[in-house]
Formats: C-alpha cells, sequence, structure tokens
C-alpha cells in the first residue's frame, strides 16, 4: 500500500456531485440517483431532480420542499419569559428528521416564574457535509460507512475513487492550482496510518455495494420497460 502514488487532484468537493449523486430513494429506501441542475456557465442553479428506478419516484427540487433533517430556525438558548421578564426559559437544541416533524411553536416552561410560554420555530436544512446528505433534497447517501465512530462517504463512483486514491497512497502530491482541492482537505482520521486500512476496506465495500446497485437499477429498468425475462 506505501508504494502507491496520488497525484494531487485540483478539484473541489462540489464538483464531484456530477454527473450525479447516489442517494436512500425515500419512498423504498433502495438507490436513487440526483441530476444537479447547470446553468450555461457551468454553475449549479440550485435545482435538482430526483428519480429512482426500483420505486419509479422522480422529483424536481424546485417543486418540492427539502426533504431531509432541519434544524430549528432563529433557535437562540435562552428566551424572555413574558410572564415575568426573566430570561429563563430553554431548550435544548436538537435536530428534526424534517420540515414536518418541526412544531409550529414549542411549548416551553419557565423555570422562574413556571408559566408556560409558546415560542414560534421555523426550520433551516442541516448541513449536507455533515449530516452526509446530498444538497439538494437533503436525502441520506447512498454511499457511507462508518469507520471507528466517523462517517466516510461519496457522492459517486468518481468520489469514491479519488477518495480510495488519495488515502492509500504512502506518497500524495500536491496541486498548486484550485482553491479548495477535496484531496488537501480530508480529515485527519481518514487519512493517518492508524485508520488508512479501514478506511480503504470501507471504500472498497462501499464500491461493490454501489456496482450491486447499479446492476439491479438496470434489471429493474429492464423489466419495467419490456416485462420479465421468461426462465
Amino acid at each position: 500500500m506505501s508504494a502507491l502514488r496520488h497525484s494531487g487532484d485540483a478539484r473541489g468537493l462540489l464538483s464531484f456531485m456530477l454527473p450525479d449523486i447516489a442517494v436512500c430513494c425515500p419512498r423504498c429506501d433502495g438507490m436513487a440517483l440526483v441530476w444537479p441542475e447547470q446553468d450555461e456557465r457551468d454553475r449549479f442553479t440550485g435545482r435538482a431532480k430526483l428519480a429512482c428506478a426500483h420505486c419509479g419516484l422522480s422529483r424536481a427540487n424546485h417543486e418540492h420542499r427539502w426533504l431531509g433533517p432541519v434544524w430549528p430556525q432563529n433557535y437562540t438558548t435562552r428566551w424572555r419569559c413574558g410572564a415575568c421578564g426573566g430570561y429563563h426559559i430553554s431548550f435544548p437544541r436538537r435536530q428534526y428528521a424534517s420540515i414536518a416533524k418541526v412544531p409550529r411553536v414549542f411549548g416551553a416552561r419557565c423555570s422562574g416564574c413556571g408559566s408556560e410560554t409558546g415560542l414560534p420555530l421555523g426550520a433551516s436544512p442541516v448541513s449536507f457535509a455533515r449530516g452526509a446528505l446530498d444538497p439538494f433534497f437533503g436525502l441520506k447517501l447512498f454511499l457511507v460507512a462508518n469507520v471507528r465512530g466517523n462517517d466516510l462517504w461519496a457522492f459517486n463512483k468518481a468520489h469514491l475513487d479519488i477518495l480510495r486514491s488519495y488515502v492509500s497512497a504512502g506518497l500524495r502530491e500536491k496541486r498548486t492550482e484550485g482553491s479548495r482541492p477535496l484531496d488537501q482537505r480530508l480529515p485527519g482520521w481518514m487519512i493517518g496510518s492508524g485508520s488508512r486500512g479501514a478506511a480503504v476496506k470501507a471504500l472498497d465495500d462501499l464500491e461493490r455495494r454501489l456496482a450491486r446497485s447499479s446492476r439491479n437499477e438496470v434489471r429493474q429498468s429492464h423489466t419495467r420497460a419490456f416485462g420479465a425475462q421468461k426462465p
């Protein structure tokens, strides 16, 4: 493994969202694909399309709201009680599974006077990098593995390949161009010698999972289009 060499790559993380992102379908939990939209200058527009070959689900994110986890919006750790005027109202910061799960009004009790106060809440999406989500719908990525308590994730096959190339290399070259190259921004737990073997194994497992799902996807699409083949 130490004899392998990685030539520096100037591409940033977001460039690996193309051509598509493998996610877990919100309907059947199989592998679905998200296709980001770009404008004439190859910039991401924020819009994308979702399709699952297993169950036939298709959506566009300009037609549907964020489907993933959210944080309460306009959050503050302490609120002022309307009855006694003291800042004795608090509630723990927590993540909600979806926008629909966030209560419009959160009932909190003042620890100073005991009165109840209704706190209005909104919601904001959880960071896709922190939650191993796709940035457009907020769906769980299909290619996620746990490595010694840490999430190792990838958008697609190209993302897996660059991660394996860098993590498994004994000699790693740097590229000067590019302001946020992915291969120079990987966390220490992933590239350290103590967890390198476990990370490479996880990447290999994810590639096999992707290959199996891709074959199943083709088979499912073929069956819907032409019917089941005779034995």
